[in-house]
């Protein structure tokens, strides 16, 4: 594997560790944090922390408030 290829699978894993750790523990380790900054801009990762943190709100409103969800999701091809 060249240095290239080996950046850019690194680059495809990271933002998941990141998110992992964002959404489990809240905040992510300072290893975690140094690896993802070698990566991404300031920007990347906050816009990062901004998917989780949304997704994680969501997801207590829909849970918290019982929001019925629907027994089948819906088809994507529904959405256009």
């Amino acid at each position: 594997m060249t240095r290239r290829q080996t950046a850019l699978a690194l680059r495809k894993r990271q933002p998941s560790g990141f998110a992992d750790e964002a959404f489990w523990l809240i905040e992510v380790s300072d290893e975690i944090y140094a690896e993802a900054t070698r990566f991404f801009s300031p920007q990347a990762v906050t816009d990062l922390l901004y998917a989780v943190g949304t997704y994680m709100l969501l997801a207590r409103v829909a849970r918290t408030g019982r929001v019925p969800l629907d027994a089948t999701p819906a088809a994507a091809s529904s959405l256009k």
